[in-house]
């Protein structure tokens, strides 16, 4: 039987997402990629449940409009 997970804020976990973005210079290269994953990979170790939001990297967006 389900039972209820109650956080700290008194919310259901079950129903609590969080969303995380990462706009172009957070992801335009190797380095700050790994940075990024390894904030994602923490938040979820905490347990938290995300819907993880990407850029296009750099300067890409300019790039496609051009």
């Amino acid at each position: 039987m389900w039972k209820p997970s109650i956080n700290s804020l008194g919310y259901l976990r079950r129903f609590v997402l969080k969303v995380v973005k990462f706009g172009g210079t957070s992801i335009q290269d190797p380095d700050r990629m790994r940075l990024a994953a390894g904030s994602i990979k923490r938040l979820i170790d905490k347990g938290e449940r995300l819907f993880v939001v990407v850029s296009a990297m750099g300067k890409e967006t300019d790039v496609l409009i051009d």
